[in-house]
């Protein structure tokens, strides 16, 4: 039978003796080859979870009471070795088990006297990242990009980058492109005359954005840039600074930026965001992903967005719906294709050409809220795409990807806006009436296979590929200049449109700029 005692000090050495001559019984030894027993000890003092061991394992366990007086002893819930069940009691209590077939006896630890024990199973379980996806990471950066071909560690590109998240886009309400690109290290916004803006990289020309590393040309404009777009749609917006020609072909060598869009989740996620701002501004947004099929291999995603923003600029505001569907099938665990549609919209009264000074460059000293146009000024931005890609992994090291992206834009504007200085003498300026009909096509795909392979004691990376890119634009506009004239001392929004055919009677330039790129 088990059996725990407590023993006064003097009575050790007549136990032990008596110990010496006791008769030859069956009893379980214990060692290393002792079998594991479920062991089941909650957290008590010391010397009854002594008791509650002896019992479970039937041990003889002999210990002085002044020894656990006081001492607490952690819970104990297991199958495990009756030796492991021990010292996880003892752990912390300046105590030691000398063990002896079934005897065990508790003693103070000696010195340099090191505890064993064995910490109990532990499993640690995470989800890979798998991806350079930066939605629902809670991140302000990633691992890797998709600015080059394929997908790339950030220590291994020998130039600046910077990712603008999507935990980032939320956070600072960065809700267009160029809201996004303004934020961003090295890159620099302008205002464009024809309602878009123009995007420089460490002071030259950004003509080229790349939709998934599907570069297109945006440099084709007609007279000036009237790209706009938001970010609902974008997982994350990759820039690079520095030379890029190697990564989407012509153009200068400031940078590249990649616009990477949403992809399905994979699990069914829904949420609805409501947004309100400064001067009138409120928005809604609608993101739903779900699972299509038992197997998890159709997913789909839709995200309806809406804004209305005013201004703390008098007359100026602003609306912009966008949607965006897309879809993904695994063909296979190796190979998956992905299509997407977007459409999104600009509409609303704009202020484009700011405030004049006077004749002399002394300031105005006007209200911030000045708005010098008419309240017929109009604008109405259309940006259609159509996003298609093919990914297929050999193995871990190779990877094949065809790309393809479409993008249609239409621009109308009318507006009127400050075409000369103040004289400071009569007070008296003049504003100009422009308008401008613009048409953009875009298109690209680019197919690649990229991988690794050891050779000379060394990893290297390969890449083989081919692109092709398309760009037509159209552009209608005409200008009157001194359309109407005004006093700075009591302006007026309030006056006639003119007819399309005035303003164009008056200058009228229709271009038209086409161009094709193949690389390999």
């Amino acid at each position: 039978m088990s059996r725990f005692r407590f023993i006064p000090a003097p009575l050790i050495m007549a136990m032990a003796v008596a110990l010496a001559f006791a008769p030859v019984v069956h009893a379980q030894v214990i060692s290393a080859a002792t079998p594991s027993i479920e062991i089941r000890i909650a957290a008590q003092p010391l010397a009854q979870a002594l008791d509650a061991l002896a019992r479970q394992s039937r041990l003889d366990l002999m210990v002085q009471p002044s020894l656990v007086a006081g001492k607490t002893a952690p819970a104990v819930t297991g199958r495990m070795t009756p030796r492991d069940a021990l010292e996880r009691l003892l752990a912390g209590s300046g105590l030691a088990a000398e063990i002896e077939g079934t005897a065990v006896t508790v003693r103070p630890r000696g010195p340099g006297q090191a505890a064993e024990q064995t910490m109990a199973p532990v499993t640690v379980s995470a989800a890979p990242m798998v991806s350079a996806t930066t939605e629902g990471s809670g991140a302000y950066t990633t691992r890797a990009v998709t600015i080059g071909k394929g997908e790339q560690a950030l220590k291994d590109i020998p130039q600046s980058v910077s990712v603008v998240t999507r935990q980032l886009l939320d956070e600072q309400n960065l809700t267009t492109v160029y809201d996004t690109l303004a934020s961003t290290t090295g890159m620099t916004i302008q205002q464009s005359p024809q309602g878009g803006k123009y995007i420089y990289a460490r002071g030259f020309d950004l003509t080229t954005v790349q939709y998934d590393g599907v570069p297109l040309n945006r440099g084709m404009y007609g007279r000036a840039s009237n790209f706009s777009a938001g970010t609902a749609i974008y997982d994350r917006v990759e820039v690079l600074r520095g030379a890029a020609g190697l990564l989407q072909g012509a153009g200068n060598p400031g940078g590249a930026v990649n616009l990477v869009r949403k992809r399905p989740l994979a699990d069914n996620a829904t949420t609805v965001t409501a947004k309100a701002g400064s001067w009138d501004s409120y928005g809604l947004q609608l993101d739903a992903s779900r699972v299509l099929n038992d197997a998890g291999t159709l997913r789909g995603r839709v995200v309806a967005d809406y804004e209305d923003k005013h201004s703390f600029i008098d007359y100026v505001e602003r609306r912009s719906p966008t949607l965006f569907a897309t879809l993904e099938y695994d063909l296979s665990p190796q190979t998956q294709v992905n299509v997407a549609l977007s459409s999104e919209q600009v509409k609303g009264l704009p202020f484009l050409n700011g405030l004049p000074r006077y004749s002399n460059a002394r300031d105005l000293d006007l209200p911030r809220s000045t708005f010098l146009g008419a309240k017929w000024n109009r604008q109405d931005n259309a940006n259609r795409g159509a996003y298609l890609d093919l990914s297929h992994h050999f193995n871990d090291d190779w990877t094949l990807k065809v790309s393809s992206a479409y993008v249609k834009e239409k621009n109308d504007m009318k507006y009127a806006g400050s075409g000369l200085a103040i004289n400071p003498l009569t007070n008296r300026g003049a504003l100009r009436a422009s308008t401008t009909v613009a048409e953009n096509e875009l298109s690209g795909i680019d197919a690649n296979i990229t991988g690794k392979f050891d050779a000379l004691g060394r990893q290297h990376e390969v890449v083989f590929g081919v692109n092709h890119a398309r760009a037509t634009a159209r552009t209608v506009y005409g200008v009157s200049s001194n359309y109407h004239t005004f006093d700075i001392n009591n302006f007026s929004a309030d006056f006639p449109e003119p007819t399309d055919a005035f303003i164009n009677s008056n200058l009228r330039e229709a271009r038209v700029g086409k161009s094709r790129e193949t690389g390999a």
